[in-house]
């Protein structure tokens, strides 16, 4: 097993597409903080802005995902899945590692995107003091469940199924799409417990709600990891019986 991670983290930190998302996780915390100060001078460090809570969902969401799904389908069309079996490894450890290299990588994604947030407001010059940092813990927490339970886990399920180019356009359209049932019943139902927790099921539904912006803090923060975590528990479940039954001759 520990074979199989230090192989899975190599090939992790040498992706380019890697890099670009920590750009990208550097690049949109900063450029907000600085628009959002230069429209208003001297203003405390409030919580991030409509746009900033979209581009955490659309873009970080998709790279993460995007990029665990494009580097396993490496190994299936490469054929390497198939050396690692023949070296002795148990399918069980391959998709473990996968599991644990990718959660990390989505891990190191959003501590950069919240430390640059935090970072480049105190350098614009933000009044910190009134940053409650426990809450900005706990929403760390709550949006790397989100993403275990959306992106990662329904990237992976998607790879076992079409490990080809196609997978990615079926994962960004899944991704997206996840969304609309969620804010289209809050719309209708915002007070029905079975319509709570499909939203905290997926992340983007939750997280475009007008009163769930980031930062701001959760009405129900464990409720909703305790969804989005059994949303994503049951889809690596499911992605691990297809690896399992899966013909890679």
């Amino acid at each position: 097993m520990s074979k199989l991670l230090r192989a899975d983290l190599s090939v992790l930190f040498r992706s380019k597409l890697f890099y670009g998302m920590i750009l990208l996780c550097i690049f949109l915390p900063a450029v907000t903080n600085l628009e959002a100060y230069l429209s208003e001078p001297g203003a405390p460090l409030l919580a991030p802005s409509v746009t900033l809570t979209m581009f955490l969902c659309l873009f970080v969401g998709n790279f993460i995902g995007g990029l665990a799904l494009v580097l396993i389908s490496a190994e299936f069309t490469s054929g390497e899945i198939r050396n690692k079996l023949i070296m002795g490894h148990k399918r069980s450890d391959i998709f473990a590692s996968w599991v644990i290299v990718y959660s990390l990588e989505m891990l190191i994604a959003i501590i950069v995107f919240f430390g640059v947030f935090l970072l480049s407001g105190i350098i614009i010059g933000y009044d910190m003091s009134v940053c409650d940092f426990g809450e900005i813990l706990m929403n760390m927490l709550v949006i790397t469940v989100m993403f275990f339970g959306n992106s990662l886990a329904l990237s992976i399920l998607i790879t076992i199924i079409l490990p080809d180019t196609k997978a990615f356009i079926i994962f960004y359209v899944l991704y997206e799409a996840l969304a609309v049932p969620g804010i289209l019943l809050y719309e209708k139902y915002p007070d029905s417990i079975i319509v709570k927790i499909i939203n905290r099921c997926f992340a983007l539904s939750y997280l475009t709600l007008d009163d769930k912006a980031l930062i701001v803090g959760f009405d129900e923060p464990w409720f909703t990891i305790a969804c989005s975590l059994t949303f994503g528990v049951v889809i690596i479940a499911i992605a691990k019986l297809l690896f399992d039954r899966k013909d890679l001759k």
